[in-house]
């Protein structure tokens, strides 16, 4: 340890600037960390002070109720202490239950919410205590505390029921103890034994994210290991040895069979199902997603370095980059290279290990996934605060700490202001009202089938609030509600090769055959529920089977059209995106089904419909295009040259709803509106179905088999025809027996090289 510099000599940060050469770094990770001397003792009632002010400051800004993403899930699995979706998380469950049923007072969405800020506000302290140990005073702890608990994604985080301020605090307060035993000359086995008990419970919480950081942490205690190889098994022993109890407690839960919150309701009986569970197998197909091409990794990469940008404002990120290079430069640089690694595995590796296709929700689930990354660049900003203020170093100590507490004023009062309007979030009733309408539009003693998250608030309604006990629900894939048709694990539809194979759908379709009350379902599974005996009536929130006519009724009552009134008009402001998405989806998905109705006619449009579909064409770009497909054939020359006018100044980056498949579409819509107008030979329309499949190169675009039909009509186009088929169908199995018929003409005709 170093003795305190003399008053007359203050500065906050490492006085001494050392070489950056590869050889002095890693001979610094032989050597205690130099750390400043704390009395943590002292500081124990200001750190305790500053979690209960944080505290306070997440509880003002929280929900109340229920909101949307996995909210509703999580509510439900501390309510329930309930089984959560893979992997688990019974950490969380187990603890948050505990915090969940021993507070006295609010709501069961607040209690869950609440627990996150909890765990966030020790999160900030932990963050506290790192920059402690780093520089001298209280001010720029404070800092980093303050900043990171007003970043953007944090924030966010902080008052809905998830799982990732939990992990926050895990890795930080074991970041926080790492530093103190780096610091040691001579480590003992007891500390070491404690972090590995903090990432044993890390481990039963969210595995992969603590893993990931966990890369500097390994890397700043594994070389002041006295005996490596036994501490290192003793470690390793002690965090599996913590971790068990929680998975047992899940392998327990599940055989809870009658548990209103398990997600796959089946019970851990087998070390196979365990590891299925654990490793999120049934993920798969989430996390690596198909067709996903270094284009979307460079979009997510391109996001995450803008983001980065407004996390803690252009003022805290010029901090950041101060206290990165100062840190690289200083007596911390072993511990600056530590960081700089979890920073990169919680960011830039994770990238590269997820595959994701670029959309507004997969976006909106990796944005929580750099928490880890944010909070080292909080301890940058501080750090770098530091370095600033050192600049007056020749000045009164005085003065420099009144300046340290107006840059602390500045810099912390622009994060919180510039986040303020989207995170607090104490007056939102969206989810709720929507949930509550939904109920009110089902008729009494029916069945609902849910489907999406957008059903999870009425879960929560009905499950926890125990609204409508009159109806029963199902989840129609079998997950989280105790009543189940069929396991989760069944496949949706049987093989082709083998349709006697059990399946999802074949026990829904015998449940509609034989159940005689009311049955209604999310409008997005019509495919599902209709069969060819019954047909789907259209209610605006759900459609219901149809047991009298194939085709089914359009029925849409005064609630219906206030909701859409209300949501689009300018009385209802959202402010977070996930809510704004929602919003955004419902009313183009209820306007289409809308104007689909209109234009077959099963509904007849009164003007107060026509002005909702005027005024959600407009606000809605997805409206419009859905609407624009159905109307296609009725339009005249001029309405359709408007739209085509539109398309061509619409900026498709201007809305961050629209997805690779709405931006294809998009483009199919401008091809079609050409092809009427006009004909084929209008250059448009290759132009546009070319860059449809620009955004959307999925074999199943239209936009293929638009352009296979235009080539082939043309000979001087038989060589794009053979370009096309080579790009998308390499294998002979995959082209039909009509395109073989054409191919063999074409191959007769064109010489292409």
């Amino acid at each position: 340890m170093t003795e305190p510099p003399a008053p007359s000599r203050f500065t906050y940060f490492p006085p001494e600037r050392l070489g950056f050469w590869p050889s002095q770094i890693f001979s610094a990770a032989l050597q205690p960390l130099r750390t400043v001397p704390r009395n943590w003792r002292s500081e124990a009632p200001f750190a305790a002070l500053l979690f209960f002010i944080l505290l306070i400051f997440f509880a003002i800004s929280t929900p109340t109720t229920v909101t949307l993403e996995d909210d509703a899930l999580f509510i439900g699995n501390l309510h329930f202490w309930g089984v959560a979706h893979p992997p688990g998380y019974p950490a969380y469950t187990l603890l948050g239950g505990i915090f969940y049923h021993l507070l006295p007072w609010g709501s069961a969405a607040f209690k869950a919410h609440f627990f996150s800020g909890f765990a966030a506000a020790g999160t900030c302290v932990a963050l506290y205590a790192i920059v402690a140990m780093l520089i001298p005073g209280r001010i720029f702890p404070a800092l980093a505390a303050v900043a990171y608990a007003a970043s953007k994604t944090f924030w966010s985080q902080a008052i809905i029921a998830e799982v990732y301020t939990l992990n926050t605090f895990l890795f930080f307060t074991l970041l926080a103890f790492a530093i103190d035993y780096a610091s040691q000359r001579r480590p003992q086995l007891l500390p070491l034994l404690i972090m590995a008990a903090i990432t044993g419970v890390g481990l039963a919480n969210h595995y992969p994210l603590l893993l990931l950081g966990g890369v500097g942490v390994f890397l700043l205690v594994f070389p002041r290991l006295p005996n490596k190889i036994f501490m290192t098994l003793a470690a390793m022993a002690t965090a599996a040895a913590t971790a068990l109890p929680f998975y047992l407690w899940l392998v327990w839960r599940s055989h809870q069979t009658a548990l209103a919150a398990h997600f796959y309701g089946d019970p851990i009986n087998s070390i196979s199902l365990f590891w299925h569970y654990v490793l999120r197998k049934g993920y798969a197909t989430v996390d690596q997603q198909s067709g996903v091409e270094w284009s979307d990794k460079l979009f997510f990469a391109e996001n995450f370095a803008g983001g980065l940008l407004w996390q803690f404002t252009p003022i805290g990120f010029a901090l950041i980059l101060i206290g990165f290079v100062a840190m690289a430069c200083s007596r911390y640089r072993w511990l600056w290279l530590c960081m700089a690694m979890s920073f990169l595995c919680s960011s830039v590796v994770l990238l590269w290990l997820l595959n994701f296709q670029v959309g507004f929700i997969a976006l909106a689930v990796f944005r929580v996934y750099y928490l880890l990354a944010y909070g080292m660049m909080a301890i940058w900003l501080a750090l770098g605060a530091a370095w600033l203020i050192d600049l007056l170093a020749n000045k009164p100590i005085p003065l420099r700490r009144i300046a340290a507490l107006a840059l602390f004023t500045v810099v912390s009062g622009s994060i919180i202001g510039t986040h303020w309007t989207i995170n607090n979030r104490s007056d939102y009733t969206w989810a709720e009202d929507l949930a509550n309408r939904k109920l009110a539009s089902i008729e009494p003693n029916s069945v609902l089938f849910v489907h999406d998250d957008l059903d999870l608030p009425t879960i929560y309604l009905h499950q926890i609030l125990g609204k409508r006990p009159d109806i029963l629900l199902y989840s129609d894939q079998g997950l989280i509600l105790p009543n189940r048709l069929f396991s989760p694990l069944l496949p949706e539809f049987p093989p082709a090769n083998n349709p006697q194979t059990e399946s999802r759908i074949a026990y829904l379709q015998q449940f509609i055959n034989t159940e005689t009350a009311p049955i209604y379902y999310n409008s997005v599974r019509s495919n599902v529920f209709t069969t060819p005996t019954f047909g789907s009536d259209f209610l605006g929130f759900y459609r219901r089977v149809n047991r009298t006519a194939a085709n089914g009724q359009v029925l849409l009552d005064d609630s219906v059209k206030t909701w859409l009134q209300e949501n689009l008009s300018d009385t209802i402001v959202l402010r977070d995106p996930w809510t704004q998405f929602q919003q955004y989806e419902t009313i183009s998905s209820v306007m289409n089904a809308v104007v689909q109705a209109a234009e077959e006619g099963s509904l007849t449009l009164t003007e107060q419909w026509r002005e909702i579909i005027r005024t959600a064409r407009e606000k809605n770009p997805k409206t419009r295009v859905l609407t624009n497909f159905i109307r296609l054939e009725k339009m005249d020359t001029e309405e359709r040259q408007t739209e085509i006018n539109w398309l061509a100044n619409f900026d498709l980056n201007s809305d961050a709803y629209i997805d690779k498949f709405g931006r294809g579409r998009f483009y199919l819509l401008k091809a079609r509106l050409t092809e009427l107008n006009n004909d084929k030979s209008d250059p448009l329309y290759e132009e546009s179905l070319q860059q449809a499949l620009v955004e959307d190169e999925r074999i199943s675009n239209p936009a293929i088999e638009w352009l296979l039909n235009y080539y082939y009509s043309d000979p001087s186009h038989y060589c794009s025809y053979l370009n096309l088929i080579n790009r998308y169908y390499p294998n002979a199995e995959q082209i039909s027996p009509a395109r073989l018929a054409e191919l063999r003409v074409i191959r007769k005709n064109a010489l292409c090289l």
